[in-house]
């Protein structure tokens, strides 16, 4: 399973690397893999806010489920949650570089999306919430056999 995981992860974070470096047309290769990198920590600190907010919903039995699931989870989500948002900023960050939009059209674009992002991100929170309790009634029912 760990495996799979890390499989798709890799696929992921690849699919999350060309989408992002192909919308920065206007940046050097250095300025491309900065922005992301800094990127993916966004991305990792925001999984890791919507783990800590859906784990205290949640009674896990003890710590080792705990950190089972989101050892299980975080590699997968990390580049889905950067692939919400990574493309999309890089384009206007880019546009804004090569003088096709002005800065406010791009502040007005981005808090746009940081709105969409932030509802899709609730929807993130309840749908992990979802799976973490499925997961942990899989437990039970597989210990109670």
């Amino acid at each position: 399973m760990e495996t799979l995981i890390t499989i798709v992860s890799v696929a992921l974070f690849v699919v999350l690397f060309v989408f992002t470096i192909n919308r920065l047309e206007e940046y050097e290769t250095k300025q491309k893999i900065i922005m992301y990198i800094v990127g993916i920590i966004v991305s990792l600190i925001i999984t890791m806010l919507i783990f800590g907010i859906v784990s205290l919903t949640i009674d896990y039995n003890n710590p080792e489920t705990k950190q089972a699931i989101t050892r299980m989870l975080m590699p997968i989500f990390i580049p889905i949650n950067g692939i919400i948002y990574m493309p999309y900023f890089s384009k206007i960050i880019n546009s804004v570089k090569a003088k096709e939009i002005s800065k406010d059209d791009a502040q007005r674009k981005l808090i746009k999306s940081i709105i969409v992002i932030a509802i899709i991100y609730i929807i993130e929170i309840i749908y992990l919430r979802n799976v973490q309790t499925g997961i942990l009634e899989m437990e039970k029912l597989y210990i109670n056999k």
